[in-house]
């Protein structure tokens, strides 16, 4: 006799899967709160600090500049992933991709125009 299938609950591989590989709201935040997100993982990752002092902090600099304030769930969420995957800076992130971008080995690899094209901003 087989045991009828209840369709009320979704399975828990379904769902989960919708949230998977979806940024948080910290992850969202406008390029304006590089500094603020990057402070804010400094002090997660030095751990002397409580979550809920480093968000106060984040909020208050979120709000500055206009965006959402952070939930403390998702802060917690974002808090404990990069503790355990590590983090890379938002802010350091763009000019480390030009870099890799323009010393192709395919492209001649001319170091000079990545300082030339990394101090004027453009790709």
């Amino acid at each position: 006799m087989t045991r009828p299938v209840s369709t009320d609950r979704p399975s828990p591989d379904k769902a989960s899967a919708g949230k998977r590989g979806q940024l948080c709201s910290v992850e969202l935040l406008p390029t304006a709160a590089d500094a603020a997100v990057d402070a804010a993982a400094d002090a997660v990752l030095a751990r002397k600090r409580t979550q809920q002092d480093i968000l106060l902090d984040l909020n208050l600099a979120v709000v500055a500049i206009g965006a959402k304030t952070i939930a403390p769930s998702s802060f917690n969420r974002w808090a404990t992933r990069i503790r355990r995957d590590g983090y890379v800076r938002r802010s350091g992130a763009v000019p480390a991709l030009k870099t890799v971008t323009f010393r192709c080995p395919h492209c001649g690899g001319d170091v000079s125009g990545v300082v030339e094209t990394s101090a004027r901003g453009t790709p």
